[in-house]
């Protein structure tokens, strides 16, 4: 005894058809999808923090370990980054002293124009802190005189080929 195929697949659609491939159409739809999941990655990996942002906590990150670069990270954001990065991005959103830092609506500047000692101080937890600060505050200028801020840098980084991403922040 032979079963006959159900009239439908579980899919929908007729039991027996074949699927086409539109070749047309596969570049669009692959193109959404890898779009998609760059969004979904972007948001997972980055917390949906800019690119500066996420710039800045690597520098932080480099030769020490979560535990040290977080307090610098979230020291620096308190005195440099605007109210909205403050408030939203997990720091205390509080600052000792108004005149201990300069924050701006745009941590490129407010960081470009950042007494480099003031800021050693600021990153201190994170250690090689001169170093790192110096690197900081040179980076802050680059990116505000090619790319005009911390809004057109995110762009850059999210909109750009990788590649040329990548080669530009290999410079």
């Amino acid at each position: 005894m032979t079963e006959k195929e159900p009239s439908k697949n579980i899919s929908g659609g007729d039991a027996g058809s074949t699927a086409t491939f539109d070749p047309s159409a596969a570049g669009t739809r692959s193109e959404a999808i890898i779009d998609r999941l760059g969004e979904l990655y972007w948001t997972k990996t980055y917390g949906g923090r800019d690119a500066f942002e996420c710039l800045v906590r690597t520098i932080l990150s480099q030769n020490t370990s979560d535990t040290a670069s977080q307090p610098a990270h979230d020291t620096l954001m308190d005195r440099y980054g605007s109210e909205t990065q403050r408030t939203s991005k997990g720091s205390s959103g509080e600052r000792s002293d108004p005149r201990d830092g300069d924050p701006r609506d745009d941590l490129v500047d407010a960081l470009a124009d950042a007494d480099q000692q003031r800021l050693a101080e600021t990153i201190k937890s994170a250690g090689l802190y001169n170093q790192k600060s110096e690197r900081i505050v040179a980076l802050a200028g680059e990116i505000r005189a090619e790319f005009g801020g911390e809004a057109g840098f995110d762009e850059f980084v999210r909109e750009s080929n990788p590649d040329a991403v990548r080669d530009r922040l290999w410079r």
